[in-house]
């Protein structure tokens, strides 16, 4: 089993900053422990989540080659690119375990 690490992740409307000192502060020690770091997501929408994330592990010294990114539902509108995508989406995909959510609506 692969180690998890969750990344909380801000909601549209908010400000990333917090969000991305807490996982800089988390990841600090990911390259002395793995060589390699596959982001998981179940839909990647925007792409500005896995942007700001890959950014910060750029900056921990890993390099493009040593980032998997993978989603299981990917917007054809995304600005991020993942590696690995099941299922391109042109609308917000709903997951049965999902409740309606405000910040959908933007």
């Amino acid at each position: 089993m692969l180690d998890m690490y969750p990344v909380d992740v801000p909601f549209p409307q908010e400000d990333k900053h917090m969000y991305e000192v807490n996982f800089r502060e988390a990841a600090a020690r990911f390259p002395v422990l793995y060589d390699k770091i596959i982001l998981c997501e179940a839909a990647v929408l925007s792409g500005n989540n896995y942007r700001w994330i890959k950014e910060v592990l750029l900056d921990l010294g890993y390099e493009n080659d040593d980032i998997i990114t993978t989603s299981l539902v990917q917007s054809v509108n995304s600005t991020f690119d993942c590696d690995y995508v099941g299922e391109y989406a042109s609308s917000m995909p709903e997951f049965y375990y999902e409740r309606y959510n405000k910040h959908w609506d933007i």
